[in-house]
C-alpha cells in the first residue's frame, strides 16, 4: 500500500516475501511444542494475497494447530471482497484482528492515501463479528481539514460498529513520509525534530481549525468518553470471560465515577492539563524523556 501517513514502504517496497505453508506450519507446531498459546503474525497485510490467506487457515485447521489464538492484522477491504475469508480464520483459531480502519472520512481517508473504504469497513467488521473474531479498530485523527466535531465522529463510528478494542492515535508527521513533506509546505508540523513524543499519544501536528493544544484536548475528552461509558460487547465477555468481566464491572464503573468526581470539582481542561503534565512526567520517569516535555508544540 502507498498511504502518505505510513513508513513502512519507504523501508522494505512494494514487494514482499512469503514462506512456504509447510515452514509455517513448522513454525506453528515447534510453538505448540514449547507451550506457546498464542501468536501474533507480523505481516502488516495478510490479506494482501487472499488464495494464500485462505489455504494458511485451512492447513492449520487440517494440522490441528487451531487451538492456538492468532492475533492478525487485515484491511478493510481485502475481509469485504471476500466473504469466506472470516469462517476460515475462525475454523483456524484466529481469535483477534487488527483493522487499519483509520478514519470515517471520506474526505480524509483520499487525503491520506487509504481510499474510500468506509463500507469495506462495514461489511469486514460485520463479517468478523458473524465468524466470532474480535475486532481491534485503528483511528488515526488530526486530519489536516479535521475540526473538533471531525475527531468527535469518528469515535461515534467506532461505537456505532461496535469495535471490540480501540487502538486510537493522533497523526505522525514520521520522516521521510509522503505527509510529512506535504505538510511541512502547509505549516501545520508543530514538533518537526523531537522524536521522543512521535509515538501516537502527542499532538506533533495541528489542523486548519485546531492548534496542537486543542487537538490534543479533544481527542483526550473523545477517548475518555468513550472509555468511561463504553462496555465490553457480548464477543469479547464470551472469549474473555475474566478480563472482560473485570473491565465491565470494574475498571469501566469506576472510571466513569472517578471521571463524574473530579469534573464537579474541575473543568475538562483543568482535567485535561493535569492528565498531560502526569503523563509527561512519566515519560521522563521512564526514561523516554530527558528533559520538560511541554502538552503541545503550538
Amino acid at each position: 500500500m502507498q498511504c502518505k501517513f505510513c513508513s513502512m514502504h519507504h523501508m522494505y517496497g512494494r514487494t514482499f516475501r512469503a514462506f512456504r505453508l509447510d515452514r509455517v506450519i513448522a513454525d506453528l507446531e515447534d510453538v505448540r511444542a514449547r507451550g506457546g498459546r498464542m501468536v501474533l503474525f507480523a505481516d502488516d497485510n495478510i490479506t494482501l494475497d487472499p488464495d494464500r490467506l485462505a489455504a494458511l487457515c485451512e492447513a492449520i485447521a487440517r494440522a490441528r494447530l487451531n487451538r492456538i489464538r492468532y492475533l492478525v492484522q487485515a484491511s478493510s477491504a481485502g475481509l469485504a471482497r471476500r466473504p469466506d475469508l472470516a469462517p476460515a480464520m475462525a475454523r483456524a483459531g484466529v481469535d483477534m484482528v487488527f483493522l487499519g480502519i483509520e478514519n470515517v472520512s471520506r474526505r480524509n481517508l483520499e487525503a491520506i492515501g487509504k481510499g474510500d473504504i468506509v463500507e469495506y469497513t462495514r461489511k469486514a467488521v460485520r463479517a468478523l463479528h458473524q465468524a466470532e473474531i474480535i475486532v481491534i479498530g485503528g483511528m488515526i485523527v488530526g486530519m489536516e481539514d479535521d475540526t473538533a466535531d471531525d475527531v468527535y465522529a469518528n469515535f461515534d463510528f467506532f461505537r456505532e460498529l461496535e469495535i471490540d478494542w480501540l487502538g486510537d492515535q493522533i497523526l505522525q508527521p514520521y520522516p521521510k513520509t509522503q505527509l510529512r513533506e506535504e505538510w511541512f509546505a502547509k505549516d501545520l508540523i508543530t514538533n518537526p525534530d523531537d522524536y521522543r513524543r512521535y509515538d501516537g499519544y502527542w499532538a506533533n501536528v495541528r489542523t486548519r481549525h485546531l492548534s496542537s493544544n486543542d487537538l490534543q484536548f479533544h481527542r483526550w475528552r473523545a477517548k475518555t468518553r468513550y472509555e468511561c461509558l463504553e462496555r465490553p460487547k457480548a464477543l469479547t465477555l464470551r472469549k474473555h470471560p475474566i478480563y472482560g468481566r473485570i473491565q465491565n464491572y470494574l475498571i469501566y464503573p469506576a472510571q466513569y465515577l472517578r471521571h463524574r468526581l473530579r469534573g464537579l470539582l474541575r473543568s475538562e481542561r483543568d482535567l485535561y492539563q493535569r492528565e498531560m503534565r502526569l503523563d509527561a512526567r512519566l515519560n521522563r520517569f521512564s526514561g523516554l524523556s530527558d528533559g520538560p516535555m511541554p502538552i503541545a508544540y503550538d
